[in-house]
């Protein structure tokens, strides 16, 4: 069997480890790049079966002539994403086999990666990924519903609810800051859950949602399934010294948090309050059931 496999160019960090996860949940060889060089470097040593390319690097869109480079060193398909209602970001302006626009319904984006992947690639579909890390633990504390561990396939929805068994309908705060890594089947699991929660008359407000979800929620539609939204942990970069941090956002708030590096400079999110606005608007949402 060849070990070609999926190239992915992501600048972002959070974004990139969701992307990973999802698709070696499917069982794809995947390569990250987060800058063009090593994109480029990545394309002419390994030969990669499809090219996955986010057209936005940092604050910058990627240039189309840097992207038809980087599409003729790696000789395969290539597929863009871009943020929806970004015309910047859309299609007309790069050569690409297909281009999807975030967010983007999970079945949706996995369809066209398995189209072109098996387009690029000329042996059989890839082995199944083996699952790896802690499985997901639930436990109902303080009336809180506290989520720690891998979303994969072996969170089943039933026995997520099995805290549950004795509480009554109504309100009830989800902490997901513990959870980790989540594959394909592990975003199926979680909304299916949240949608059976919902179906049994809990209202489900979200908090420290962790950095994986809010990177799935970005890119991934229908991942936050109705919730209302708490806060949420954003990822920042320090100005000075490039170090990464995390710090709780105010969903309700629109507001992006800043912090105090270590080494005294300033650190802040690498994108803007826009990106996140389907997490702002989930803090403004209702989260009366529906």
């Amino acid at each position: 069997m060849h070990s070609r496999a999926i190239l992915l160019f992501q600048a972002d960090d959070e974004a990139a480890q969701a992307l990973v996860g999802l698709l070696e949940g499917d069982g794809y060889p995947v390569m990250v790049a987060r800058s063009l060089f090593e994109a480029e470097e990545l394309a002419r040593r390994s030969k990669p079966a499809l090219l996955l390319v986010d057209l936005l690097v940092g604050q910058r869109p990627l240039d189309p002539m840097e992207l038809e480079g980087l599409a003729r060193v790696a000789r395969c398909p290539v597929v863009t994403m871009g943020q929806r209602g970004r015309e910047d970001l859309g299609p007309s302006r790069y050569a690409a086999r297909e281009h999807i626009e975030r967010p983007v319904g999970l079945e949706a984006l996995l369809e066209v990666v398995r189209r072109h992947f098996h387009s690029g690639r000329d042996s059989q579909n890839p082995n199944l990924a083996v699952s790896v890390g802690a499985p997901l633990e639930v436990e109902l504390r303080a009336g809180v519903l506290w989520l720690s561990g891998q979303l994969d396939e072996r969170a089943i929805p039933e026995v997520m609810l099995e805290p549950l068994a004795e509480r009554a309908p109504g309100p009830l705060k989800v902490d997901c800051a513990r959870v980790g890594r989540v594959n394909s089947t592990g975003v199926r699991m979680w909304m299916q859950f949240v949608r059976t929660l919902r179906k049994r008359g809990f209202e489900p407000t979200l908090r420290a949602l962790c950095p994986v979800l809010v990177a799935h929620a970005r890119l991934i539609d229908g991942i936050l399934a109705g919730c209302r939204i708490e806060s949420f942990l954003c990822a920042l970069e320090c100005e000075t010294c490039q170090a990464e941090s995390h710090a709780l956002a105010d969903a309700q708030s629109g507001v992006l948090p800043e912090a105090v590096c270590a080494c005294g400079g300033r650190a802040s999110a690498a994108d803007d309050a826009s990106a996140y606005e389907v997490l702002f608007a989930a803090g403004r949402r209702s989260s009366a059931p529906g």
